[in-house]
């Protein structure tokens, strides 16, 4: 029986390596994850993927409300932030876990597969698209942790007139639960409240 057992469990987690899953569906199942744009690292956007909220220090959303007042429904801006922040290829690439192991926890794209292609023709502010199209970008490379949830997208593009790795996005999992990201949510809310007040009164 104990034989049966252990049999049984080797099998299942080898299943579960080979299941394909984007880096975006691994994220959802963790539900926060803290964005940082390397151009801009103070100015992390964290997300709920499961209730579609987020604020940075600029916008919010809690509830379907945004704040500040935006141009954009809540769906809209929401989900641009999304595409912007976690990138289209770890939105839409599938990989398994046994990818992930075997080529020790970073697997390397082709910037022409990762990137979106609809957006080639309109580029959008902060989309890295942008490093395609003007800085020669030509592959990507995202570095896993041992839950095989992205941490660091890299691009090899031209910088400072020679090609190299430079880091594009760190992806971060500091929330353990709605609590803690409701408490992180409220307060940067309650400071775009202030924000906003003083420039009124100004």
């Amino acid at each position: 029986m104990t034989i049966i057992t252990v049999s049984w469990i080797i099998l299942k987690k080898n299943i579960s390596l080979d299941i394909s899953q984007t880096g975006y569906e691994r994220m959802q199942a963790r539900q926060f994850v803290t964005v940082q744009d390397s151009r801009y690292p103070e100015d992390e956007v964290s997300f709920n993927l499961k209730t579609h909220e987020f604020y940075c220090s600029t916008n919010a959303i809690k509830n379907g409300k945004i704040y500040v007042n935006s141009v954009y429904t809540p769906t809209v801006l929401y989900k641009s932030k999304l595409e912007d922040m976690v990138t289209y290829g770890i939105m839409n690439i599938p990989i398994t876990k046994r990818d992930i192991l075997d080529h020790q926890y970073t697997l390397e794209f082709k910037a022409s597969k990762f990137i979106n292609q609809n957006y080639l023709s309109d580029l959008k502010k902060g989309y890295i698209e942008n490093y395609y199209v003007h800085d020669k970008m030509s592959k990507v490379r995202i570095t896993y942790n041992k839950e095989f949830l992205p941490i660091k997208l890299e691009g090899y593009y031209e910088k400072n007139g020679e090609m190299s790795w430079n880091t594009i996005r760190t992806y971060l999992y500091p929330f353990k639960n709605k609590s803690d990201f409701d408490k992180k949510l409220d307060e940067q809310i309650q400071l775009i409240k202030d924000i906003e007040s003083e420039k009124e009164e100004d």
